[in-house]
């Protein structure tokens, strides 16, 4: 369990034992990332080790995927904690290893950068929105970061020129993931 690798990785003398351990956890969890989910204590342990992912850290592609994976889903739990409908963490959970997600949170928003394109979401249920890579770092990140939450929100539905916009509504999540596929994000 959690605690226990955690007492492992705590316990060994030297620090490559308890990188092997680690490293043989995200190995392990290459073939289901939704493992990781249930180990919370872990997850700080590597987090105050290798903080943000950098493929350099780590001794294959498969343990920096899955650490990414990681990484990203902290992230998109701690956003979406106010939020009673799990739907949206599931839904981006499968794209987690394909991005990265960084936080803006006094705004309340997500970015989950897909190379090409930005998915941009509010903490608090509403529309999620794609922009082009361009648009994103010159337009939409400037505005948002001098926003409030609920500025940001009117700012994007009634201003802003997303490349794609969806609200959270019916059959949202396999239009998104079409959507997704158009654009070349997966």
């Amino acid at each position: 369990g959690d605690r226990l690798v955690v007492t492992a990785m705590e316990q060994v003398s030297f620090v490559q034992m308890a990188n092997g351990i680690l490293n043989n956890l995200l190995e392990k969890a290459a073939r289901n990332y939704r493992e990781l989910a249930a180990f919370r204590e872990c997850y700080q342990y590597a987090y105050r080790r290798f903080q943000t992912p950098e493929r350099s850290k780590f001794p294959s592609e498969a343990a920096f995927l899955t650490y990414q994976w990681w990484y990203n889903y902290q992230i998109l739990v701690e956003g979406f904690n106010r939020d009673a409908d799990q739907n949206r963490v599931k839904f981006w959970s499968q794209y987690l290893d394909r991005c990265t997600v960084t936080r803006l949170r006094k705004q309340q928003f997500l970015f989950m950068n897909f190379g090409k394109y930005y998915a941009v979401e509010s903490e608090m249920m509403g529309k999620i929105y794609f922009y082009s890579t361009d648009y994103f770092e010159s337009v939409v990140r400037l505005q948002l970061a001098k926003c409030n939450a609920s500025e940001g929100k009117s700012w994007m539905y009634n201003s802003s020129r997303p490349a794609y916009s969806k609200a959270h509504q019916g059959n949202w999540q396999s239009e998104v993931s079409s959507r997704m596929r158009i654009l070349e994000m997966i």
